[in-house]
């Protein structure tokens, strides 16, 4: 079948992986054809690297043989840019979140369904080997029924160099971009995709530091202080619709390094499944009757095991291919961004935010490869 041809918008840290997936991995179903950035070195770059095309985002949107636009731009840049595409004919996969705020993201999406387009959107983690095993897992009743679940990272971003060391990345702390935007989704994600839609929410938050100084003497900003606009703990009581309640905690003001935990606890059974944030496990499982053995880690029982980014245009693509419903289809990126923001509007008005969006859990993968070509439709 005829590849779907696809542009980059935004050619910064993060496109590296997506073009090395799309022009290495998945490239039998997707060509990767250019890329643009504000920055027109950074494009050229990263064209010469993967051997593609230097495009501006008016070539990328009047080219009509591109259908897919991968939106990497910063936060902030993620509505217009995508609006830009939908408007231009394109499919769009946009990174987290799908627009700065839920008020945003429903424009997006009402947009998406009177031009009958696909947005998708990261995170595509929960794509990879890690938690398709967990998905398989949690299906196939391997830990009875889901009564509870728990998600909680624990990231420190002032320890962080990359954050506020050698870059300069105020915005992890501006409006929109804090640790809920930023690392909240790849949780929420998870959750939604193992146990099904939230209907409703009850949230705290606090700002513990008011102000944060760069100690760097080698950061052209050494001394300059940053004061955080977004909130840096976030804490929640999830409701879903299948009757799971569920923690959530996130926090940017932890020791330096990352704990993550996501943990499906069922009736006959605890379920580990590793960092969210990632592709690969492990999964561990406690199975009832075995409560004084320590937790044994699971076999993956699916690809995608290494930094997968692109993994969900890929799935997009064959959706396009087949007229099928992609997998991070709006839905999922509308939904999750719905419940983070509404864990702040609960913390202010002290009442339960009654999740209004919903969706269907995206169809898992049935897994292995034939020929190079992942079968995303076996």
């Amino acid at each position: 079948m005829k590849r779907v041809k696809a542009a980059i918008i935004g050619s910064g840290m993060i496109s590296g992986i997506y073009m090395q997936n799309l022009t290495q991995t998945f490239h039998d179903v997707v060509e990767l054809v250019g890329c643009s950035d504000l920055i027109p070195e950074k494009a050229e770059k990263r064209a010469q690297e993967y051997g593609i095309k230097v495009l501006t985002n008016e070539e990328i949107f009047n080219d009509p043989e591109i259908e897919i636009v991968l939106n990497l731009t910063y936060m902030r840049a993620h509505y217009p840019v995508t609006v830009q595409a939908l408007e231009a004919g394109k499919h769009v996969y946009t990174e987290k979140c799908m627009s700065l705020n839920r008020d945003l993201a429903k424009k997006v999406y009402d947009l998406a369904k009177r031009k009958g387009l696909y947005v998708t959107g990261a995170p595509d983690t929960f794509l990879g080997a890690g938690l398709q095993t967990a998905r398989k897992l949690v299906d196939n009743g391997t830990i009875g029924k889901p009564i509870a679940a728990r998600a909680i990272c624990v990231r420190g971003f002032p320890f962080f160099p990359e954050y506020m060391d050698s870059t300069d990345r105020e915005y992890s702390m501006a409006a929109g971009a804090g640790i809920l935007h930023d690392m909240g989704g790849y949780y929420m994600t998870a959750l939604v995709n193992l146990l099904g839609p939230v209907k409703r929410v009850a949230g705290n938050f606090s700002i513990t530091k008011d102000q944060f100084t760069y100690k760097n003497p080698d950061n052209p900003r050494y001394g300059h202080t940053v004061k955080p606009q977004a909130p840096q703990t976030i804490s929640a009581t999830l409701e879903f619709e299948s009757g799971v309640v569920g923690n959530f905690l996130v926090t940017s003001v932890g020791p330096q390094g990352e704990i993550p935990q996501v943990e499906i606890i069922g009736t006959e059974g605890v379920l580990y499944c590793g960092d969210p944030n990632m592709y690969h496990g492990p999964i561990g499982l406690l199975r009832e009757g075995a409560w004084n053995n320590p937790t044994y880690e699971i076999p993956l029982m699916f690809p995608f095991s290494e930094d997968s980014r692109g993994i969900a245009v890929a799935d997009l693509a064959k959706a396009i291919q087949n007229g099928r419903k992609p997998r991070a289809h709006m839905d999922l990126p509308y939904h999750v961004l719905d419940v983070l923001d509404g864990m702040v509007d609960s913390a202010r008005s002290g009442q339960y935010y009654e999740v209004p969006s919903t969706l269907e859990r995206p169809r898992p993968f049935a897994g292995g490869t034939k020929a190079g070509v992942y079968q995303f439709d076996d």
